[in-house]
């Protein structure tokens, strides 16, 4: 027997008894060990604060980022080369700042599980005591860099973690003109005051990126889970109505639709209705072929 007329599911204790036999003897899915999440550092952008420099801030602190990042936790970087490349053939342009939906469409045409979205928050220098010594000027400076961050999913959009990283510096070093034009790897900024903050903001920011990452991995594996449990399949058939093994203790919501599928291949849509402990109820809200007993569902 079989169906393609819309029509309620109802639940029965042959369907329950069902349920519990199939669940029982089923293993039970998990996100195993090698699943690796895959993770992309987006370009950072700078919050509102004084524009005085020279250098592309973003590229350089985003490309420090990912070298910080790399090799220091349960979690597969994506190059900046990929990325950046994958971007700009999908033509990608994101208007305006950017925001955790925004950054989840952009991980997906990354591939990626989870991007990082981070944000520079500081970015200053203040000198004083200045003096000459040949054609540099030298004096006292204090500089401060923080920088602000979020691990987005990219399934979801939802932000599951979040980092931070800041520091202050003071010293001697070179006043702000003379940093024009200088590279962020050369040793002259490297040992400048606003050398040393934008490093130590960088180090402090992936220490704890590594920890928000470790959070947000242990999400996306619930999250996966969840979703695995909630494919089940259709167990009997009573008159125009279909009886599904899954239910609330498998995550299912009344209102939500599931694909039902003989051998991974959609026949059609069921919608649930209402839903008990081990069994649902649904209607057929579309299908090409009958639904049939054996057919596989899944959560659309």
């Amino acid at each position: 027997m079989s169906t393609c007329s819309k029509g309620a599911v109802y639940l029965v204790w042959l369907a329950a008894i069902i349920s519990v036999f199939l669940l029982l003897s089923a293993p039970l899915p998990t996100f195993a060990a090698n699943d690796i999440v895959s993770v992309a550092v987006l370009d950072f952008q700078v919050g509102n604060i004084p524009y005085w420099w020279n250098w592309r801030l973003e590229k350089e602190i985003t490309e420090m980022v990912t070298d910080g990042l790399t090799g220091k936790g349960e979690y597969r970087l994506l190059e900046r080369s990929h990325i950046d490349k994958i971007l700009r053939e999908q033509n990608f342009r994101a208007s305006g700042r950017v925001d955790a939906t925004t950054a989840a469409k952009m991980g997906k045409l990354l591939g990626a599980d989870a991007v990082i979205m981070g944000t520079i928050t500081d970015f200053s220098m203040t000198s004083s005591g200045k003096m000459r010594v040949g054609r540099l000027g030298l004096g006292t400076s204090t500089a401060r860099t923080a920088l602000t961050g979020r691990v987005v999913d990219v399934e979801t959009g939802e932000i599951l973690a979040s980092t931070s990283g800041e520091r202050e510096e003071t010293g001697i070093s070179l006043s702000v003109s003379n940093f024009k034009g200088m590279s962020f790897s050369s040793s002259e900024f490297r040992k400048s005051s606003l050398g040393k903050s934008v490093q130590g903001a960088v180090d402090e920011f992936c220490e704890n990126a590594v920890q928000a990452l470790s959070q947000a991995s242990v999400a996306i594996a619930s999250r996966e889970a969840r979703v695995t449990q909630t494919t089940g399949s259709v167990v009997a058939l009573v008159g125009p109505n279909v009886i599904a093994n899954i239910g609330a203790e498998a995550g299912v919501r009344k209102g939500q639709t599931y694909l039902a599928e003989p051998v991974r291949i959609p026949v059609g849509v069921i919608r649930i209705t209402s839903v008990d402990p081990m069994a649902a109820v649904a209607e057929v809200d579309q299908c090409s072929v009958p639904v049939e007993i054996g057919d596989a569902i899944a959560l659309e």
